[in-house]
């Protein structure tokens, strides 16, 4: 009789569970609430803003190392923040002296050159500003290039510099070659609350190859942790000679790529 009482009361228990109407001893709940509180889907995590870049289809290859390049800085999902890029410059340049070529680079290029290079500025910090909606501040693009490195017009500055005066001062020929090489690393700071690019060192045109941006010399110390993601990084190289007597031939050949 008792085998046949446990029996029973084994098939009762075993009844209740299934229908999930057993009150765990101290639970004070049936024994299927707990899982049913263990399953229940946790908040959806935000997901962490990426910075990109497209390159627009504008661009330019002129004469002696001439280019530009321009790209648009993209943040998703949007958040407020702030965009920072290292920049460095690498010119390999040599320049015609009557009979031979020399190296030339520094404040002697930036003599040599008729147009403005900055040749001394070969790494660099930019920012930009994001707003809660993903706006980038300066029109969120990012602009690469070199003027052409021809020889200035002027005697006076090419004598100063302790270089040769050119015997046809209209001709490209026999000027300079060599290559200019630009590279951009590019992260995206979250900030919690406006930050203003002079309160971590940046001063609008601080770096005259900014191109008016919100830049500094030295590397930024105190700035937010980074976005858990790579940086975005562009490189553009351009090459160019003028020892060859085709006019076609002094055009600067350039090559972006993305790492």
């Amino acid at each position: 009789m008792r085998d046949l009482q446990r029996v029973a009361g084994n098939r009762a228990v075993t009844a209740l569970v299934q229908r999930g109407k057993l009150v765990r001893k101290g639970s004070g709940r049936p024994a299927g609430a707990r899982q049913a509180v263990a399953g229940r889907k946790s908040p959806a995590r935000v997901a962490a803003p990426v910075l990109s870049d497209s390159l627009l289809p504008a661009r330019e290859e002129g004469y002696l190392g001439n280019f530009s390049r321009i790209r648009r800085w993209h943040v998703n999902p949007p958040q407020r923040g702030l965009i920072i890029q290292e920049v460095t410059r690498t010119f390999t340049v040599v320049y015609w002296q009557g009979d031979t070529w020399a190296s030339i680079s520094g404040n002697a290029l930036d003599e040599y050159a008729k147009h403005k290079i900055n040749a001394t500025e070969n790494r660099y910090w930019e920012l930009w500003t994001v707003d809660p909606t993903g706006e980038v501040g300066d029109g969120g693009l990012d602009a690469f290039g070199l003027a052409s490195v021809i020889p200035s017009a002027g005697l006076k500055a090419r004598l100063r510099a302790g270089l040769k005066p050119r015997p046809e001062a209209s001709s490209l020929q026999y000027t300079s070659c060599g290559s200019f090489v630009i590279r951009g690393r590019a992260r995206f700071f979250p900030t919690p609350a406006r930050l203003t690019p002079r309160a971590l060192g940046f001063r609008r045109s601080g770096v005259s190859s900014s191109n008016g941006l919100p830049s500094r010399m030295d590397d930024p110390a105190a700035i937010p942790a980074a976005a858990p993601r790579e940086a975005v990084t562009y490189t553009v190289t351009a090459h160019w000679t003028s020892a060859g007597e085709a006019e076609s031939s002094w055009y600067s050949r350039v090559s972006g790529r993305r790492a």
